[in-house]
């Protein structure tokens, strides 16, 4: 199990911000969790949300905020 959870953190860190590749959160993301923060897009928590349709939001957000950012995974 905790190797799992390491395959979907490398995932995420490779494939969505470095290859820039937002429909891997389709295949890594719940359908539904809940999201703990405001920013980038509320003044107040969300709540629960669509996890893959989130999960793209918040990424093209930062991708816009930090065009050259690498991710270096020590996963």
């Amino acid at each position: 199990m905790a190797d799992e959870g390491k395959d979907l953190a490398r995932r995420w860190c490779e494939e969505v911000f470095n290859e820039k590749n937002l429909a891997v959160c389709d295949e890594i993301a719940a359908d539904r969790y809940v999201e703990h923060a405001a920013a980038p897009f509320e003044r107040s928590e969300p709540g629960e949300v669509n996890g893959p349709v989130h999960m793209r939001g918040v990424t093209a957000w930062l991708f816009e905020q930090f065009p050259t950012f690498v991710w270096r995974s020590r996963l």
